[in-house]
């Protein structure tokens, strides 16, 4: 979704654990992720769910930020894809 808005032109930070790592690289711009979300209008947490409570408090205070929370509940179980929060198994189709 970032590099789709930068490519369209917008002023695009990408807000990562560890911004020294050289695969963050291909994003351009990578600070922190309280870094990034300070001075963002917008921001979009991408995230595996187990990982979401943390990166959503490593923003810091999102106090008049747009807040745009895409994050994915799916985990790999025995016959498919479960939800982490409890709401069953999905199956998918051959």
């Amino acid at each position: 979704m970032g590099t789709a808005w930068h490519n369209r032109g917008h002023d695009v930070t990408f807000g990562v654990r560890n911004p020294d790592d050289p695969r963050h690289a291909p994003l351009g711009t990578v600070r922190a992720n309280e870094a990034a979300a300070s001075d963002a209008e917008v921001v979009v947490l991408y995230t595996p769910w187990q990982g979401t409570q943390d990166a959503e408090q490593g923003c810091g205070d999102l106090s008049g930020k747009d807040l745009i929370e895409a994050t994915n509940p799916l985990s790999p179980v025995r016959r498919g894809l479960g939800t982490d929060f409890g709401f069953g198994l999905l199956r998918g189709r051959a």
